[in-house]
């Protein structure tokens, strides 16, 4: 069982009616629920507004701490699941695009969670409100809470319908056809393209690779490059040409 923090309940008198409001707002945006509201609370709670004030709050860095980590576990599991032909290193790649600070602070924008966050006020006249690390920090401190008042079932409800989003626009940008090829397989076939190395030409410095793609039942196209990889992407993308277009004369 999750051991939540002892001192919360004490921090939670000196959460003014109108911050009570504000907590109670922000969990209807995120719907999710919140029992202990100063949890949610350090979640939002920058440390240069605890120089400024007598309150007895926590700040947020030790739930970004565990946030981190959980946001990694979740993100983690959601990939290896969802690309079962990946290797470790193609799924490390596209997990550090998904949860770089760059996408973390796009998911914080999108669900205005700066307007909930407690600055100092030299913090906040510094552009503190909009910057790209105390919303990613604080992102990370929000999963931590949603992790210790409602488990990590509760995170990946929470966060992975962001991070879909943020990976269809990574496939799309990278031309990841390979990826593309195995979710419309998946979502129409229901089954995998299988790859095989047909050959391998030419001097080390300048290979040039064949790569067959074979769809059980449906057909089979070959790629060149002068990478395994790059001959993979060229033949998924074939394939993908060749599928797309037999379907809409269909």
């Amino acid at each position: 069982m999750i051991q939540k923090p002892q001192e919360n309940s004490a921090h939670l008198k000196n959460l003014t009616p109108d911050r009570i409001k504000d907590l109670k707002d922000l969990i209807k945006k995120i719907k999710i629920p919140f029992h202990d509201l100063s949890l949610l609370n350090s979640a939002f709670t920058h440390k240069s507004f605890l120089n400024e004030t007598t309150l007895a709050y926590a700040d947020n860095e030790r739930l970004e701490f565990l946030g981190d980590s959980v946001l990694s576990l979740v993100v983690s599991s959601y990939l290896y699941k969802k690309f079962p032909t990946h290797s470790e290193g193609r799924l490390s790649k596209i997990k550090s695009r998904v949860v770089s600070g760059v996408a973390l602070s796009k998911i914080a924008i999108s669900l205005d969670l700066s307007h909930y966050l407690l600055l100092g006020k030299g913090e906040r006249a510094s552009g503190g409100a909009t910057n790209r690390s105390n919303l990613e920090n604080l992102l990370e401190a929000l999963i931590g809470a949603i992790y210790l008042e409602n488990g990590i079932s509760a995170v990946a409800d929470f966060i992975l319908p962001h991070i879909e989003g943020i990976l269809e626009n990574e496939i799309h940008t990278y031309k990841d056809f390979q990826t593309a090829l195995q979710e419309f397989c998946q979502k129409k076939f229901k089954i995998l393209p299988e790859y095989q190395i047909l050959s391998e030409d030419g001097p080390d410095h300048s290979k040039v690779f064949k790569v067959l793609v074979k769809i059980k039942n449906v057909g089979e196209k070959i790629g060149t490059g002068n990478s395994k990889q790059k001959a993979r992407q060229d033949a998924a993308s074939k394939m993908l040409k060749s599928m797309k277009i037999r379907l809409k004369s269909d």
